[in-house]
């Protein structure tokens, strides 16, 4: 899973906490979430998802999800489908501002 920096201080978060910094499906209705935290570099490293957004969930998600910009700390990560798998995830970068549980 990729590395970079995040360009606006991120939120602070607690144990279980990431931040959103790629969904599947569209920002109006996301998939699931690819979620994030900051190595001791404030690199931004993908650390897991969740599993698919029920549709009541996926609308209160997709309020607060805003298009990634350029310089994305994920540009031309891929994330693979599924442990072990070489297939991909077809993923959206989001800005990771936006905490997940």
């Amino acid at each position: 899973m990729g590395a970079g920096r995040v360009e606006d201080p991120p939120p602070a978060l607690v144990e279980g906490e990431g931040l959103v910094g790629a969904i599947t499906g569209t920002l109006i209705r996301p998939g699931l979430l690819v979620l994030g935290r900051q190595d001791r570099h404030g690199r931004l490293r993908a650390v897991g998802r969740t599993v698919p957004l029920r549709p009541d969930a996926a609308r209160r998600v997709a309020e607060h999800l805003t298009a990634a910009a350029p310089g994305h700390p994920w540009e031309g990560v891929r994330f693979s489908a599924a442990w072990g798998s070489r297939d991909a995830l077809d993923a959206t970068l989001v800005r990771p501002a936006l905490v997940a549980e």
